[in-house]
C-alpha cells in the first residue's frame, strides 16, 4: 500500500511539473511569435512606408472582417 501511494504521488507531482513546463513553454513560444512578428512588420514597414497609403485601407478592412465574424 505505501509503495503505491508514493508512486501515485510521484506521478502526480510528474504530471503537475509537466503542466508547469507545457504552460511554460507556450507562453515563451507565444512571446517570441509576437517578438518575431513586431520584427518583421517593423521591417516591412519600414521598406515600404510609401505603399502604406494603400496597406492601411486594406488592413483595417481585415480587422473589420475580423471583429465581423467573432
Amino acid at each position: 500500500m505505501h509503495f503505491i501511494t508514493t508512486r501515485n504521488i510521484t506521478i502526480y507531482s510528474f504530471l503537475k511539473i509537466k503542466g508547469l513546463l507545457m504552460i511554460f513553454i507556450n507562453k515563451t513560444l507565444i512571446l517570441s511569435f509576437q517578438v518575431v512578428i513586431t520584427r518583421i512588420s517593423g521591417y516591412v514597414y519600414k521598406h515600404i512606408g510609401r505603399y502604406q497609403r494603400i496597406f492601411v485601407p486594406v488592413y483595417a478592412f481585415f480587422i473589420f472582417v475580423g471583429n465581423l465574424k467573432t
